[in-house]
């Protein structure tokens, strides 16, 4: 089993139209969105293995909101879709952002940018 789980939840932003330019995935549809986590997990993919990490992308659309209760949560406080959730909580919102996922997979591995067992999460002699 991975260490880290990466779910990125896509699905319609009610009441944001398609032509903003605020540079968030999540104006453009759920296949923007998923063309954008497709391509943060190949460059992750780079860095962490699939024992380190696993990632997946949940598509929403046509499903009701009440079937992810903690997605719903995140939505109705006002917070757009995509919505990255490491380990079962939610981290971002509204963009996909590798960067920001990996400084939270180094947070939570107690600060070491590495996530394997050899250097007892210290980073060092990885």
């Amino acid at each position: 089993m991975a260490k880290f789980d990466v779910v990125v939840f896509g699905g319609t932003n009610v009441g944001m139209g398609a032509g903003c330019s605020c540079g968030c995935a999540g104006c453009g549809g759920v296949q923007n969105v998923e063309a954008e986590f497709d391509r943060m997990v190949a460059n992750m993919r780079e860095r962490y293995n699939e024992e380190e990490v696993a990632f997946s992308f949940v598509n929403t659309e046509g499903k009701p909101l009440g079937d992810f209760p903690t997605i719903e949560e995140v939505i109705m406080k006002g917070y757009a879709f995509p919505i990255t959730v490491i380990n079962g909580t939610p981290y971002l919102a509204g963009a996909i952002d590798k960067e920001a996922v990996e400084e939270i997979l180094a947070e939570i591995n107690g600060g070491c940018g590495c996530s394997c067992d050899s250097c007892g999460g210290c980073g060092q002699g990885c």
